[in-house]
């Protein structure tokens, strides 16, 4: 996943997070970027969508490549959030901007595509 966000915390850097749940938004994998956002500033965020992924995390027990398959491939909510510790005690309204919002497939599954879309072709032709 990979999206830009700003804010306008005053003094405040903030750390987003995004949650992938299924349609009925239980259960679900949370992922966190370890960027800080400062303010006013429009900062790439990109979430690796992998068990690997030190910083995905599942919504219950310890969770695992079934997990994974469960929700990943029944995404029905996809939520970005900050931690909003960093502004305990901040006096003022803070404004969220979010735009380009990307699911991007890892290269191997785009060699996978490419790869399908070669033989697809190919039968065609034949």
């Amino acid at each position: 996943l990979s999206f830009w966000v700003r804010h306008d915390a005053t003094d405040v850097s903030l750390t987003f997070f995004a949650r992938f749940s299924t349609p009925d938004n239980f259960p679900a994998w949370s992922g966190v970027s370890f960027t800080p956002v400062q303010a006013n500033t429009w900062t790439q965020i990109v979430i690796p969508i992998s068990l690997s992924n030190p910083g995905l995390f599942y919504e219950g027990p310890p969770g695992g490549q079934t997990e994974f398959d469960n929700v990943f491939s029944n995404i029905g909510h996809l939520q970005i959030g900050v931690f909003g510790g960093d502004l305990a005690g901040v006096d003022q309204n803070v404004t969220f901007d979010l735009d380009h919002v990307e699911l991007v497939p890892a290269p191997g599954v785009l060699a996978l595509c490419g790869l399908a879309g070669l033989v697809r072709q190919r039968r065609r032709t034949h």
